[in-house]
């Protein structure tokens, strides 16, 4: 069976407006080093097309069912549809999309599938812009014990683009001993929507797995199980946080009575002064008395405010606003007295914020959502420590392509690769001079 909810998920991303400044450094560049033969060697080319994904998140929980005793899986799947097309129809506008999953055992035979169609429909045109909404699917396999392959494929049926994710499923079984426990499941607290349209909150599982600055509350569940009712030991369990630097820090220490068959555990825990970085939630449960233990962790990550001081420097802050800011604010914000910083930021940004009346400003969102991917992708370190490559810095600016291009242009020389923006008119052309991924800014082409 499957089930979906449609949740509050991924903001607006609004137009992030280059400095007029930038924007004609970038233009005097790329005009000095653009030559029509180059443009007239690119129209004989063969292209090689990059299209976006379908942003998709996924997670599972494995657990049992009593009183069989019998391990039962489930996969969760957050889908964005603000990355699918939509077409127009008689009553506005829909995107179609088709999940298909296939779990492979260790021998390589198929033990399981599922295929499922789901529509997105849109009364107006500008909605589609604004959609904000995530689908989540819950979809559940009976696997026994063993490591399974998940093949996850995300059709997009208007566009005919495809997103294929691989997962590993590992499912434990201890029957050995009189007592069990299932995987941990990470969850957030969100709004959705009632089958009327109607807006409640609750607390649904999180793929992302992303805590801190957007979700400060970090919800966990997991649960105990006894097969040997004559057993009426009390069972102790301890919740910890596996730091960066793979220091263990007590959450919590418990010790529950069996009063049932299955015990549910249901705690939450606080993320917003913990440090950026890659975190594991750790789970020990010990019955009383017992010479054995079980372990379970779960990994998530911590994203802080990308301003806030607690956590990174001055400088880092200022060098990466200068794809926003003017010379003036910049130096402005350079000369603020260090008890003033946090605060200069913080006033920086409020003056952006296309909604000031709520408390999420899209476009510093939307900002650092692509410093973060420009780190992550487009990062060149040197002796300087380091600065974004010239695709990096493309990126932040103008956000990611529409269409990538890429052309090889024969044996030793080169390859051509070209982003094109069509709501800005623009077409921005790198060059691999030698093919090893060094792909430095050549020219817009009109």
């Amino acid at each position: 069976m499957h089930h979906y909810t449609q949740f509050r998920g991924r903001k607006n991303r609004p137009t992030i407006r280059t400095p007029l400044y930038l924007m004609y450094l970038l233009a005097a560049a790329l005009l000095l080093t653009f030559s029509q033969q180059m443009a007239a060697q690119m129209l004989s080319l063969d292209p090689e097309y990059r299209e976006h994904a379908i942003t998709t998140f996924v997670d599972h929980w494995c657990g049992k069912a009593l009183p069989e005793n019998s391990g039962y899986t489930l996969l969760f799947l957050e889908i964005s549809p603000a990355d699918l097309v939509f077409v127009k129809t008689s009553g506005g506008y829909v995107a179609r999309y088709r999940i298909e999953v296939t779990l492979l055992d260790e021998q390589e035979q198929q033990v399981g599938s599922k295929c499922l169609r789901d529509s997105v429909p849109v009364k107006h045109y500008a909605e589609i812009a604004d959609y904000d909404w995530n689908r989540l699917f819950r979809l559940s396999f009976d696997l026994p014990e063993g490591e399974y392959q998940a093949t996850i494929l995300i059709s997009d049926e208007n566009s005919r683009r495809s997103t294929l994710i691989e997962k590993t499923i590992q499912v434990e079984s201890n029957s050995a001993f009189p007592v069990d426990v299932s995987d941990v499941l990470l969850a957030r607290r969100d709004q959705y929507q009632t089958k009327n349209r109607e807006l409640a909150s609750s607390v649904l599982p999180y793929p992302a797995r992303v805590y801190g600055y957007q979700e400060p509350e970090l919800f966990c569940y997991f649960e105990i199980y006894r097969f040997n009712r004559e057993d009426h030991r009390p069972v102790e369990y301890r919740i910890s946080l596996i730091t960066p630097d793979h220091r263990q820090v007590e959450l919590l220490a418990d010790t529950l009575a069996y009063e049932m068959d299955r015990i549910p555990v249901f705690r939450s825990f606080g993320m917003g002064d913990y440090p950026p970085g890659s975190y594991r939630l750790k789970v020990e449960v010990h019955p009383s008395g017992a010479d054995y233990r079980f372990e379970r962790e779960k990994p998530f990550l911590v994203y802080q405010n990308p301003i806030d001081l607690r956590f990174r420097s001055f400088d880092e802050v200022l060098a990466e606003l200068r794809f926003v800011a003017d010379e003036e604010e910049l130096a402005a914000l350079a000369r603020t007295p260090e008890s003033e910083r946090q605060a200069a930021l913080l006033g920086f940004w409020q003056e952006r914020d296309p909604t000031p009346e709520t408390p999420y400003n899209e476009l510093m969102s939307e900002f650092y959502r692509r410093v973060r991917y420009a780190r992550m992708r487009y990062w060149e370190a040197n002796k300087r420590g380091g600065d974004f490559t010239d695709q990096g810095k493309i990126l932040i600016m103008f956000g990611e392509p529409d269409r990538v291009v890429r052309y090889q242009k024969g044996p030793g020389n080169g390859i051509l690769e070209v982003w094109y923006y069509p709501e800005q008119g623009l077409q921005v052309i790198f060059q691999d001079e030698f093919g090893f991924g060094d792909y430095r800014l050549v020219a817009p082409m009109e």
